[in-house]
């Protein structure tokens, strides 16, 4: 959007949906309203670039752990009845 224009046109509404809802994997949207009141002044500023979060990267872990455990108990009951 230009910085004079409050309000997105149809064409820019419709894209900005479209991305959000068939654009990819772990698209991140952030909604900002800055305001002020008796003259202040009101700005927005991009947030910061995080990259991938910690949370996934340790559910990862831990599935694969828990996968090995498994495993490895499968085997040590086969092993229990056929032993």
């Amino acid at each position: 959007m230009s910085d004079d224009a409050s309000v997105p046109s149809a064409e820019q509404a419709a894209q900005a949906v479209n991305v959000v809802l068939h654009g990819g994997k772990r698209n991140q949207v952030t909604v900002t309203a800055a305001q002020a009141g008796n003259g202040g002044r009101a700005e927005v500023k991009p947030a910061d670039e995080r990259g991938e979060s910690g949370w996934t990267k340790t559910q990862t872990v831990w599935t694969v752990i828990g996968s090995v455990a498994g495993i490895i108990a499968l085997g040590i009951a086969y092993l229990q009845l056929h032993g």
